[in-house]
């Protein structure tokens, strides 16, 4: 809720952890996963990118090129260039996420929907309305299956959908998707929730 205290909390303390552990140790990776974090939520996507590419390569270097926990990171690196307008960049690098986690750990996994979930964005801000649908139509209905429909990152995925869906030429489509989000909002966190207003 707080970024720019967050980084002022966590900006020393990286230091410190990565001092007294080196750079390839698991409490450096959480301090600085989480100061990347709020950079990212502070607007500071440079710096955000930046840390991300560190804690990528520094998982790279614990776990090995082909491990979810480094993708993950990687994926967090495709976020930072879609929020900057590097779509083309954004794009080819969820893209090869994407394929690494379906081989690693299924077409189903919560990391493998997380990453759709993203690349549905990027296409969707580049304009290819009809396949981002269709990605983030599986995420929410990878989420249902495996979460429940009234699961908050079920819930995420349904937003995303109706954002994706607000932008598609069939206003039939928007409005129903925009009725099962607000419906299940209702039903899960209540008419006045945040959530619920933004659906």
């Amino acid at each position: 809720g707080r970024p720019l205290d967050a980084i002022e909390f966590y900006t020393p303390l990286a230091r410190q952890v990565r001092d007294a552990h080196g750079p390839d140790h698991l409490h450096t990776d959480i301090v600085q996963s989480h100061l990347a974090g709020a950079y990212g939520a502070s607007g500071d996507l440079e710096s955000a990118r930046t840390l991300w590419y560190d804690v990528a390569e520094s998982r790279r270097r614990m776990y090995g090129e082909q491990d979810a926990r480094m993708l993950a990171a990687e994926a967090k690196i495709a976020e930072t260039m879609r929020a900057g307008g590097m779509l083309s960049s954004a794009r080819e690098l969820h893209e090869s996420v994407l394929g690494r986690l379906v081989m690693l750990v299924g077409d189903r996994h919560p990391s493998t929907l997380g990453v759709k979930e993203g690349l549905a964005m990027t296409l969707a801000v580049q304009g290819e309305v009809n396949a981002a649908r269709e990605l983030a139509t599986d995420v929410l209905a990878g989420r249902t299956s495996a979460l429940g429909a009234l699961h908050p990152q079920t819930l995420a995925a349904m937003r995303g959908l109706t954002r994706i869906a607000r932008v598609h030429p069939d206003v039939g489509l928007a409005h129903d998707a925009a009725q099962r989000a607000v419906t299940a909002h209702e039903q899960a966190l209540g008419p006045s929730h945040p959530d619920t207003i933004a659906a």
